[in-house]
């Protein structure tokens, strides 16, 4: 069996991206994005705030994107789940990576240079904007002292 793990994650910058590079000198980006959510004790009924972070790691073209970004800006990013494990001291220790192949900037303010959503070099092309159809013309309206008798109507136009 196959299998393939897939994540979209959308929530804040914990901190600004930090860009390295590899010693065959490819760019590899690395930051962090806290994820907010609210849920409701069903016994209680009362709020519950639960905040997770995601490790982010991005590539080449992808670091471009997200070197202009900032602490706090709302992001969009998906990927594939990367799982890293390790020991410390005798214990077991594990996280995932999400390793972005979209990453996209959802705040409202323009980046500089770009539109509000920069599309990656993984994402699709934004969607064409086609014209918007001009609605039909009105009918000339009858002149105002004309009556039914005035209007010819051929019989065979009459449709009951």
């Amino acid at each position: 069996m196959y299998g393939y793990a897939h994540v979209i994650v959308v929530g804040n910058l914990v901190r600004a991206p930090e860009i390295r590079y590899t010693p065959d000198g490819k760019r590899v980006g690395k930051f962090s994005v806290a994820v907010n959510e609210t849920r409701i004790n069903k016994e209680t009924g009362e709020k519950i705030n639960a905040t997770s972070f995601w490790d982010v790691e991005v590539w080449e073209k992808l670091c471009e994107v997200v070197l202009k970004w900032k602490q706090g800006d709302p992001v969009l990013v998906a990927g594939k789940g990367k799982q890293e494990r390790w020991e410390k001291n005798g214990e077991k220790r594990n996280k995932t990576i999400i390793k972005a192949s979209d990453v996209r900037f959802l705040g409202a303010r323009p980046l500089e240079g770009e539109a509000p959503l920069p599309a990656s070099s993984t994402s699709t092309p934004p969607a064409k904007v086609l014209p918007v159809a001009k609605p039909a013309p009105k009918p000339p309206a009858p002149a105002p002292n004309t009556t039914a008798e005035d209007l010819e109507f051929p019989d065979d136009d009459i449709p009951f």
